[in-house]
């Protein structure tokens, strides 16, 4: 944001400090702003602490495991992820972190849309041909297929059809089952050779796609 100082607005008696917005702030995820703003001493929290860290452990050693915090809002939930992040920091490891919102519910793959959006450094302002070449740069260094991969995956990012893609000529529901197999090996693509901590916050709120892509269960 730019500051446009004080400002008189029709129908109230005082000025108001407006800002202008330019872009949406890459860290969205509360454990990334909370890391951003500053930690607090933890307290309590020895316990799930424990239970984090042995988790990491086991998934170093080549057993992954999932981590379902739940509990009530402000409990610490974002606390203890910020906490795991900061214990770990000295392991080699890739951190992919993402959030689902209560607005996106429908918009099928948000989250992992969110994921890759940051995995690959992409910005709203940049242009289609550098989206694209971004994409195809990112998927030959992880070694996924660019003609299988990449016409799946550019929709996803708002990049209009390349002529240097092969239509897939899948059907609808081959499509969407495609992209969900392609989202999936993206994602161990990018824990390959190294433990990959995946963060998806909110996940109540994640849309049916998303559920289905990690294979998680909709039911609470």
């Amino acid at each position: 944001c730019t500051s446009l100082g004080a400002q008189a607005l029709k129908g109230l008696a005082h000025t108001v400090d407006a800002h202008r917005v330019h872009r949406e702030h890459r860290t969205q995820t509360r454990s990334g702003a909370a890391a951003t703003a500053g930690l607090t001493r933890l307290v309590g929290r020895a316990l799930e602490t424990a239970l984090l860290l042995a988790r990491w452990t086991n998934a170093r050693a080549g057993a992954g495991h999932t981590v379902l915090l739940s509990g009530e809002p402000g409990i610490g939930k974002s606390r203890l992820v910020a906490t795991l992040k900061e214990r770990v920091a000295a392991d080699p490891h890739v951190v992919l972190e993402g959030a689902c919102a209560p607005h996106r519910q429908h918009s099928a793959f948000h989250p992992i849309i969110d994921l890759l959006e940051r995995a690959l450094d992409l910005h709203p302002d940049d242009a289609a041909d550098v989206r694209l070449r971004t994409l195809e740069t990112h998927l030959r260094g992880h070694g996924l297929p660019i003609a299988g991969a990449a016409p799946l995956l550019a929709p996803l990012l708002s990049i209009p059809p390349s002529a240097s893609h092969v239509p897939l000529g899948l059907g609808p529901e081959r499509a969407r089952q495609r992209t969900q197999e392609t989202l999936r090996e993206w994602l161990l693509a990018m824990g390959a050779g190294q433990t990959l901590l995946l963060v998806i916050e909110d996940l109540h709120w994640a849309d049916p796609s998303t559920l289905a892509c990690c294979r998680i269960s909709s039911t609470p």
